[in-house]
This record gives structure tokens, sequence and C-alpha cells, in this order.
């Protein structure tokens, strides 16, 4: 999210970034967060269903950059990916 100038506070939970992300992209997204944070701060598993939703979700943000976002988010993937 951040190639689409949304990023996390140091100060904020992921639920609360959650809100304020699904006002900048139009879009709800806190059933994504919510099993993000069972997952990691509640050491669940996550759901077929929960993991789908975060899919369609990644899948529709990456829609919405331009050719040079899509250019440098993947490099920066790669980059991580080792």
């Amino acid at each position: 999210m951040s190639i689409l100038h949304c990023t996390k506070n140091a100060s904020e939970t992921p639920l609360q970034f959650a809100t304020r992300a699904e006002k900048a992209f139009g879009m709800y997204i806190m059933d994504a967060a919510e099993a993000m944070s069972s997952v990691r701060y509640g050491k669940r598993r996550i759901s077929k269903e929960a993991l789908s939703r975060m899919k369609d979700i990644y899948q529709s943000l990456e829609e919405r950059l331009n050719l040079w976002q899509k250019l440098r988010f993947s490099f920066k993937r790669a980059l991580r990916l080792k």
C-alpha cells in the first residue's frame, strides 16, 4: 500500500490502519485486517475464506497501480524474495 501512498503509522494498530485505508481506497478491507491480526497476534491459522479475500484485495489494489508503480513494486518484491 505504500506505493499507493498509504502506510501504517507507528502508533496505529492494524485495525486502525485498516479503517484509514478503507477510507483512502474506498473498499472494504476490515475482514482481511481482522484475519491478519488474529494470525499475527492470536497465533491462529488463517481460514481459506480469509485468504481468498486477501488475494482479492491484493489484486484490486494492484490493478490501481500505473505502469511505473507496477515496475517499482515488482522490483521491490524481487529484492525481498532472494
